[in-house]
């Protein structure tokens, strides 16, 4: 497999001009095109990413976000992101309650679905096995009251629209307490050249979230 260092660069620094993938849950669907990103060119370790709804395909959420990356020691670590959607879904609310609702986040984009809880991402290097934690104290914690654990699994064929990868598996437990919706199991799969091409996320509360590549 490719290095993760270079697995890790291809969520932010992709060599296609587009691609698409689709996020869908039982109450609400969305299909973001995710136009090349911009970044620093001589350290080519920042970058902003952008996710909007693609104009093709319907469905009940029309959002759009710009997301801040940068890859340090530890890993892919996401520094910001915002978000806006207009949609005909109900979606459940996320915490924490330490925030006024105006300043909570939403699971609009992939990004959202993909960002949530706590950094990295995707560690340097991904090798199975290895783990790290969101923890109280820390600046994540302010801003999602998340807590959890997160662990990487070993390399595995990953079949959706856009073909099969051998792909490296994070699985990310979160606990996010009063709000089912922002609790649960997430397991993120990426691809060397690719990036994020699968996503599942079940809730605490029974519901499930998926994102898969469509190309």
């Amino acid at each position: 497999m490719t290095s993760s260092p270079e697995m890790a660069r291809s969520v932010i620094f992709r060599a296609a001009a587009r691609s698409i993938s689709r996020w869908k849950r039982a109450s609400a669907s969305a299909w973001f095109a995710r136009p090349s990103s911009t970044s620093r060119p001589r350290a080519r370790r920042s970058a902003r990413r952008r996710a909007q709804s693609a104009g093709r395909w319907s469905g009940p959420i029309r959002a759009k976000g710009a997301y801040f990356f940068t890859l340090r020691t530890d890993g892919l670590t996401n520094l910001a992101g915002t978000a806006k959607a207009a949609s005909t879904a109900t979606l459940p609310a996320l915490g924490p309650r330490a925030l006024p609702a105006s300043k909570r986040r939403h699971f609009f984009t992939v990004f959202d679905l993909l960002t949530y809880g706590y950094n990295p991402v995707l560690p340097e290097y991904a090798d199975p096995g290895t783990t790290w934690a969101g923890r109280p104290g820390t600046r994540d914690f302010d801003v999602y009251g998340v807590t959890g654990h997160a662990k990487v699994l070993a390399p595995q064929q990953v079949t959706v629209p856009a073909g099969t990868f051998r792909a490296v598996g994070v699985q990310t437990t979160l606990a996010q307490a009063g709000f089912p919706w922002g609790s649960g199991t997430r397991t993120s799969w990426f691809a060397p050249g690719k990036g994020l091409v699968k996503l599942v996320f079940r809730h605490a509360d029974g519901s499930v979230s998926e994102v898969v590549r469509l190309k």
